[in-house]
């Protein structure tokens, strides 16, 4: 019996390194393998320049290395992009190059609107969609990216500048909070927001998506409070603005991450940044009066295998 064709998708991430191994049926796939390792990606210098620093590179060279011999076990092709930490460093190609040198994967680093086009392919498939009118949104740990979809295609496609890592190193030094801090951080988020001039926020929705870590986590912590327990499996978990803004005051109340790691439901990697990804979420719900928002475990990664199933696809098309 033949094997099935099988992809790893790679994210180079700024919070994390991600890994997703998945069996190829068709127009479809099914995932036999994650990996994740939090690295924290990019190191800023002054006047806002981003670099990526010798050690940083060991780190990701040596998470990417073990990716590499993971994917080569299961006779895998490796597909890798690089996000925000990547396309914002100064010595990003030094970065790629070293990468490919010592591991001989080659990282596509891709522009913000690719990156949100890819996260919505995955969201789409996770909650199947269609061609329901969505408004999609993704926080990471560099970038914040954004998918209106209506009419059964995409009228925006937008990445800001608005990640979990970047707010907190920028507002919260020591990931410790206080009311100014806060304050000016959601000051600026909105300024943010509002200065892209492709999105408007008065537009009609059936689906509010949310998709990675922040969003994730917020759900995780919502469950637990009603519930008493982790829930393993989020996709399609609901959560209301009420659900959200009872879960961002008590989260802000805990001032230090020692006191963030005693919150029942959150993810102990996640409890610095958490306070700065949760006010990126409360503005968006605030900018677009969202009353509800679903949870889809599908982005950027299986974003990466759909696009690498779709360019297989068109190529067996075309080949006479």
């Amino acid at each position: 019996m033949r094997r099935q064709k099988l992809i790893s998708a790679i994210d180079v991430g700024s919070n994390s390194f991600h890994m997703i191994i998945a069996e190829i049926s068709g127009k479809s796939f099914s995932i036999v393998r994650k990996e994740r390792e939090v690295i924290r990606l990019g190191t800023w210098k002054e006047g806002e320049e981003k670099i990526i620093s010798e050690a940083e590179l060991d780190h990701a060279a040596s998470i990417l290395k073990r990716f590499r011999v993971l994917s080569d076990s299961y006779n895998s092709k490796v597909r890798a992009v690089a996000t925000s930490a990547v396309r914002d460093a100064s010595n990003n190609h030094e970065f790629v190059d070293k990468i490919y040198s010592r591991t001989g994967i080659m990282i596509n680093v891709i522009s913000g609107r690719k990156e949100a086009e890819l996260i919505f392919a995955g969201v789409k498939k996770a909650l199947l969609i269609g061609k329901k009118d969505t408004l999609s949104l993704d926080i990471g740990g560099g970038s914040t990216e954004m998918v209106y979809y209506a009419g059964g295609k995409i009228v925006f496609a937008e990445s800001f500048k608005l990640g979990a890592v970047r707010l907190t190193k920028k507002f919260f030094p020591g990931a410790v909070l206080n009311h100014s801090s806060i304050a000016h951080c959601e000051e600026f988020i909105e300024e943010q927001f509002n200065e892209d001039r492709n999105i408007k926020f008065n537009i009609p929705f059936e689906i509010a998506a949310g998709s990675s870590g922040t969003i994730q986590n917020a759900a995780s912590i919502i469950h637990f409070g009603n519930q008493n327990k982790i829930l393993r499996k989020l996709n399609r978990f609901t959560f209301t603005s009420n659900d959200l803004n009872e879960v961002i005051d008590f989260v802000l109340s805990c001032k230090t991450t020692k006191d963030r790691l005693r919150i029942g439901g959150i993810e102990g990697k996640r409890a610095d940044i958490l306070p700065a990804g949760l006010l990126i979420l409360r503005k968006v719900f605030e900018l677009f009066n969202i009353r509800d928002m679903v949870i889809s475990e599908y982005a950027l990664r299986e974003g990466i295998i759909l696009d690498a199933i779709k360019k297989s696809q068109s190529q067996i098309q075309f080949t006479f």
